[in-house]
């Protein structure tokens, strides 16, 4: 639905960022505060020529003459001074006191209601609109706020009673027309609103706005035909607009009527051969009726098309991120992917969406080879640095790891995630001291999630295990049980740096037994465990354990090996 000049709020840090619109033109807000102050001395008002609505008393009769009204005056002045420095609390007070001398004051009635609306208390704002609106009836602005807080409480009825009202008032005023309209659909007084929007066409003639929102309306109402007439006028009225005829086939598919959808296809394939709208909309066509190889040929071409909007292209892939465990949309997906960045070559979001599909398929090694392509042509988003120190940590791309982190950090200095892998690499070089630094720099940062604040506290107690410091090491991996009690990943570091030292053995057991439950055939977890069961001369029990572990690649490992040695 359309709904015009909805937002007329007065609070603002300065003046001349607010302006409002009278007879096309717009006005700064100062002369507004001027004019405030103006109407103080008359809660009746005038239309004047000009496009402000100013008191039929001259300023000398306002001003000067009477010192209690000059007091007055300089009081509401020194409210909208609270107001623009963004007290609005203050602000409200100093009006608060002024109703005391004047109720019935219908322009400190409209700032407060104003400032109440800002702060979204629509039923409090509301009795004060009302004494705005029944001192100064005549008051557009008045009326519109009061419109929107009868909409806010619940009462669309009354707000559209308001459009009607100034509708009448200004006659050629459109935008009233527009939000008259609105409000009736609101009510659900489809018919009046689609009547409504009729008299707007008659003014300003067909247009997308009015011929969709019309469209809405006579499908709500059932009137399939009066819908697809709509949108057929729309697309007569702008024959060089390719868009207007997708629409219209979108229409007929939906409807299920094929035959019209495809005439209608057809004729747009004619009238423009090339037209990647068109090859969308037979997409969207063959889609509808299970044609799937027709649907991906078609999407072919909407990808290959520099016409089409990337995003609209984008949004395709993402769609088809939830259905990749199928292999036919596996393939598809990795194909249109490709024809993406062929076609947008120098479009670091055409890079990362074909790395996202590529990621969900676990193609790490081209995953991350795109997703340094769209940091090479944009390297302000953090969300695809983020991808690339994931893939280099798991891939152990060491070198790549440091290097991209460090690039990371340069830019994103408030981010914890690069802190992170800077100190996993310096842990993995047994650099403990520069470890320690970055980890505790990634945990003074912090993040709201406590699975990622149980990495960083792990890694911390690795780096304080490397370093001998026994009773740190283990706090830190207590705390990061506290923050993700299942993370076996920790339960395995912490149960092994217990064996290596041969120190709470049965907390050791208790860990790592924990970890194997919920990972049975992991062979670093089936190793620790034969490392505990050796700790405690239960050699047989150990040997079964290792012999697991290497049976479940450990003899990949050399440390497992030596323990089977």
């Amino acid at each position: 639905m359309i709904l015009r000049n909805k937002h007329f709020l007065l609070s603002s840090f300065h003046f001349d960022l607010i302006r409002f619109r009278f007879n096309g033109r717009y006005f700064p807000s100062s002369v507004f505060c001027l004019l405030s102050v103006l109407l103080i001395s008359s809660c009746k008002t005038t239309e004047s020529s000009t496009a402000y609505k100013i008191p039929d008393a001259k300023v000398n009769d306002v001003i000067g003459e009477d010192p209690k009204q000059t007091e007055f005056e300089n009081t509401f002045l020194e409210g909208k001074k609270q107001e623009i420095l963004g007290n609005a609390d203050k602000a409200l007070a100093i009006y608060r006191d002024l109703l005391k001398q004047q109720p019935e004051n219908d322009v400190v009635n409209f700032q407060i209601g104003n400032i109440l609306y800002a702060q979204h208390k629509y039923l409090d704002a509301l009795p004060y609109l009302k004494i705005s609106v029944k001192q100064n009836p005549s008051n557009k602005y008045y009326e519109q706020l009061y419109a929107e807080l009868l909409n806010h409480t619940g009462n669309p009825k009354g707000a559209a009673g308001v459009y009607e009202y100034l509708s009448k008032q200004s006659p050629n005023d459109v935008d009233y027309l527009f939000n008259y309209a609105y409000f009736l659909s609101l009510t659900g007084d489809f018919q009046k609103a689609i009547d409504t929007y009729n008299k707007i066409e008659s003014q300003v003639g067909v247009s997308e706005d009015l011929s969709m929102a019309k469209q809405q309306l006579y499908m709500k109402l059932g009137k399939k035909q009066a819908a697809i007439d709509e949108i057929q006028k729309l697309s007569d009225a702008n024959p060089g607009e390719a868009h207007y005829l997708a629409m219209l086939a979108d229409l007929y598919t939906g409807l299920g009527q094929n035959d019209k959808a495809m005439e209608v296809i057809e004729k747009l394939g004619k009238a423009d051969p090339n037209n990647a709208q068109a090859q969308l909309s037979l997409a969207a066509f063959y889609r509808k009726n299970g044609e799937d190889e027709k649907y991906f040929e078609a999407m072919k071409n909407v990808f290959a098309s520099r016409d089409m909007n990337i995003d609209t292209k984008i949004k395709v892939l993402l769609e088809y991120l939830q259905y990749l465990n199928d292999e036919k949309r596996k393939t598809e997906a990795l194909a249109l992917g490709k024809i993406l960045v062929d076609t947008h070559p120098n479009e670091a979001k055409a890079h990362a969406m074909y790395a996202d599909v590529m990621n969900q398929l676990s193609m790490d090694v081209p995953a991350l080879e795109e997703y340094q392509k769209a940091l090479k042509v944009d390297d302000s988003k953090f969300t695809v640095w983020q991808q690339v120190l994931i893939l280099e940590s798991s891939l152990n791309l060491k070198d790549s790891l440091l290097h991209d982190a460090q690039r990371c950090l340069e830019i994103f200095p408030n981010q914890g995630l690069p802190h992170y892998m800077i100190g996993v690499s310096n842990l993995q070089n047994k650099k403990y001291n520069e470890a320690l630094s970055e980890f505790s720099q990634a945990i003074m940062i912090g993040s709201d999630d406590k699975v990622i604040m149980s990495q960083l506290y792990s890694g911390l107690g690795d780096v304080y295990a490397g370093m001998k410091k026994n009773t740190s090491s283990d706090s830190c991996y207590e705390l990061a049980l506290t923050y993700d009690e299942g993370n076996t990943h920790v339960m395995n570091n912490y149960a092994y740096q217990l064996s290596l030292r041969g120190e709470k053995l049965d907390k050791a057991v208790s860990l790592i037994t924990k970890a194997l439950a919920k990972n049975p055939d992991d062979a670093g977890y089936l190793d620790t465990y034969g490392w505990i069961l050796y700790k405690q001369k239960k050699y047989s029990e150990a040997k079964t354990q290792i012999e697991k572990s290497l049976q479940h690649g450990g003899e990949k490992d050399p440390a497992i090996s030596e323990h089977y040695g």
